[in-house]
């Protein structure tokens, strides 16, 4: 079972799918990640065997435009993945001045 772990202690438990996480996307991605994405659902729908470098160049599309992004519950801390990298950022929310 894949698991995220907050520095607080906290664990995302990513098996759900969905799971309780987001999908990131730049503005500037969105427009293309959406056409690729459509794009594979014709493919998938008509199950061509000679779309097989079609769908890899969609599939690829998608993945170097989403990230992974997740809010601790318990602390508020935000884990962040970007596009195409294997490790997770991790945030913590300042406390307010007053």
């Amino acid at each position: 079972m894949p698991k995220l772990c907050c520095p607080c202690g906290f664990v995302h438990d990513l098996s759900p799918i969905p799971d309780e996480g987001w999908r990131t996307t730049r503005d500037a991605s969105f427009d293309s990640m959406i056409d690729a994405e459509i794009a594979l659902q014709h493919l998938d729908a008509i199950q061509a065997p000679f779309a097989i470098e079609t769908h890899q160049k969609h599939t690829k599309v998608i993945a170097e435009s989403t990230g992974l992004l997740y809010e601790c519950p318990k602390c508020g801390r935000l884990m962040w993945k970007k596009p195409l990298s294997n490790d997770y950022k991790v945030y913590r929310v300042e406390e307010a001045i007053e």
